[in-house]
């Protein structure tokens, strides 16, 4: 104890302690510590366990109060620079309002018309339209129209029948096939004789319907190859053939194979530029034997004129044997048509479910639409003439 003395009257002496004195106080006590005698740093002596025990708890609620609202109001002020956008997009669609669409009505697939009338007279028109096939339009038909006076005058009679079929079919591809087959046969009787002047005690003139009908029956085909859809081009094509056999009862004969080519090259989607080329080869047989061949070349090309009408300036060359001649083929139409309403007019005749014959009953529509002043100019020029 007499070296920690000092160390002890140094810390309780009044007066600031001093970093460099705590640490030489420090230093004599570990000195102290490890030059004490009589400890035996062998043995280790256990005086008593030690448990550890926790004290008994309890669960404390804590009810969380939410922040003060901050109610103060401060204004900001945003500078961003002006960024014009450029974006392209479509023209809106515009529909008028409250138009309801009209329900249609439901298609009907087949036609029946039969009538009846004086003096004997039947008529019958049939038709019927295959549509559960896609892309494809098959059509059948058959009309009969006939008379008979002959209980008030002799022979005064005519009938009329027409059958056949007619198709067009859509392939995947784009192009598409159409064609038909058709019969007609028409009866007439020369009845005229039965008004000549006679005198009452002769005998009336009198025939047998054999000897003063004449009939004329007509087998006919056609089938083509065109464009049902629109080409990367733009041109749309047409080709084929059509052939039909007229039988005059009695003593004549027709035959007729007819082959065309044609197309249509579309600038700025209303001048069509069209060329066609068809061959016509004719046979006629009475009492000799006749025979006519023609060659056409048709080129032509259609423009509007300030949007109202559209004019269409082209040629007619024709071949036959010797004689070539040269028909000019101008006009001016009024009405004005665009590009699609000119192939709609095109590929919708081309698949008209009304299938018949007669071009204009399948499009009924478009000698209205072609009405107007039209100015044609027609010329002849002859070469090598006969």
């Amino acid at each position: 104890m007499r070296k920690l003395a000092p160390t002890l009257l140094l810390l309780t002496s009044p007066g600031r302690v001093t970093p460099a004195l705590l640490f030489l106080t420090l230093l004599s006590t570990c000195v102290l510590a490890q030059t004490g005698d009589g400890i035996d740093d062998s043995n280790v002596t256990v005086i008593s366990t030690f448990e550890a025990r926790l004290t008994d708890a309890s669960r404390v609620r804590v009810t969380p109060t939410p922040p003060a609202p901050d109610t103060l109001r401060v204004r900001q002020e945003y500078l961003i620079g002006d960024r014009p956008l450029t974006l392209d997009y479509p023209a809106p669609t515009i529909r008028p309002r409250g138009i309801q669409k009209e329900k249609l009505a439901d298609a009907k697939n087949g036609y029946v018309s039969i009538g009846g009338g004086l003096p004997n007279l039947l008529y019958g028109d049939l038709s019927y339209d295959v549509t559960s096939i896609d892309n494809l339009e098959l059509g059948l038909f058959a009309r009969h129209l006939s008379m008979n006076n002959d209980g008030n005058v002799e022979n005064q009679k005519s009938s009329d029948t027409d059958f056949g079929v007619r198709g067009a079919y859509l392939f995947d591809q784009g192009f598409a096939v159409k064609g038909g087959l058709g019969y007609n046969t028409k009866s007439r009787y020369y009845y005229g004789y039965n008004f000549s002047p006679t005198d009452t005690a002769e005998t009336p003139l009198t025939f047998t319907d054999d000897q003063v009908r004449q009939r004329f029956s007509t087998f006919a085909m056609d089938a083509s190859i065109f464009n049902g859809t629109r080409t990367v081009a733009d041109i749309d094509y047409d080709a084929g053939l059509s052939f039909y056999i007229m039988d005059g009862n009695p003593a004549v004969r027709e035959n007729n194979l007819d082959l065309h080519v044609g197309g249509t090259k579309w600038i700025d989607e209303d001048r069509p530029l069209d060329v066609k080329f068809r061959a016509s080869f004719t046979s006629f047989k009475d009492t000799s034997t006749q025979n006519l061949n023609n060659l056409y070349f048709m080129p032509a090309f259609t423009t509007p004129i300030a949007g109202r009408v559209r004019l269409k300036i082209g040629a007619n060359l024709t071949l036959q044997e010797d004689d070539f001649d040269v028909f000019p083929n101008i006009s001016v139409r009024r009405t004005h048509r665009g590009r699609g309403d000119l192939r709609l007019r095109r590929l919708g005749r081309n698949h008209s479910k009304q299938f018949t014959q007669d071009a204009e009953r399948l499009q009924p529509m478009d000698q209205h639409a072609l009405a107007g002043p039209d100015l044609r100019v027609l010329a002849r020029v002859r070469w090598g003439g006969r």
